[in-house]
Parts: C-alpha cells; structure tokens; sequence
C-alpha cells in the first residue's frame, strides 16, 4: 500500500518468503545498528514474543515508528519507559477484531483471532499525552486517522 501511494519501501524479515516485494531475507533487525539512507520510518508487526525489544530498538534507531501490536501491550509496568518516555504518540485501536491474516499459499484452517489488536505510534516529534484513537478496517476511514506528514522518501 505504501509503495502504490509513491513511497520508498525497503521490506527486510529474517526468513525469505521469496516475495516480490521482500528486498531480502536473513536480516536480524534487531542486529541493525543503522537503517537504510533517507529512512524516516519503521512500519512492522514484530513477532509478539520479541516486541518490547522491537520497540525498543526500533525507536532508538529512528524517529517514526508504527507498529501493529496487541492492545494489551498497555498493560505492564515493564514497558512504562517505551509506553510513558519515549513519545508514543498515537494508539489506533480497531473497532472490530482483525481477521488472521495468512501467508500466501497457506493451506490450513482460515480462523478469526480472538486478539484486540492496534497501530501504535511513536514519533520523536510529539509532545503531551498520548491520544487514543479508534478506526474500522472493514472501511476505508481515512479521514479519522491523522498520520504526520511524511515525505516520499518514507522507508519502513
């Protein structure tokens, strides 16, 4: 989506699923000490298990980060610097459960989660509390998500 609007995507995962829209695989980010030149943010869906260190190292390393997390990551006194610190700016909560998205070719059981899920964002330029918003996947709600300006140069 963000290339079909004139961004820049550079598209990295430890596995290669041989996609044609993956640069490359085998890259560990959380072993990356700098990002690609122009980049200005990181868009991803961490593994879960690894997510506070994906955060952690993603807003050390860049000033836009957005991240689509479970809603419960609110919820620990572990997270307080990442959550409390370190300008998280936005949380789009979706209105409805997200359905489980499945890799291409995926032969088995298509099953809806269970799991509240949200689009949080951090953004060194944000100042004041972080603002709670909700949105809808089923529809094109554009007009109540306000992400900041960004050039085309955007790189996730």
């Amino acid at each position: 989506m963000l290339r079909t609007h004139g961004h820049v995507v550079h598209s990295f995962d430890l596995i290669d699923y041989r996609s044609p829209d993956q640069d490359s695989g085998g890259r560990d980010f959380l072993l990356e000490r700098k990002l690609p030149p122009g980049t200005e943010g990181i868009v991803t869906n961490p593994p879960y298990a690894l997510a506070n260190e994906f955060v952690a190292h993603a807003i050390a390393l860049c000033p836009l980060v957005i991240m689509l997390l479970r809603l419960a990551f609110l919820e620990s006194t572990r997270r307080t610097r990442i959550l409390e610190h370190a300008n998280l700016a936005r949380v789009y909560v979706f209105r409805n459960r997200l359905p489980a998205m499945h890799r291409d070719g995926w032969a088995g059981p298509k099953v809806s989660t269970a799991t509240a899920y949200a689009w949080f964002v951090w953004d060194r330029r944000h100042t004041g509390p972080t603002e709670l918003r909700r949105l809808s996947w089923e529809r094109h709600d554009h007009a109540s998500i306000s992400l900041p300006r960004i050039s085309p140069q955007f790189e996730p």
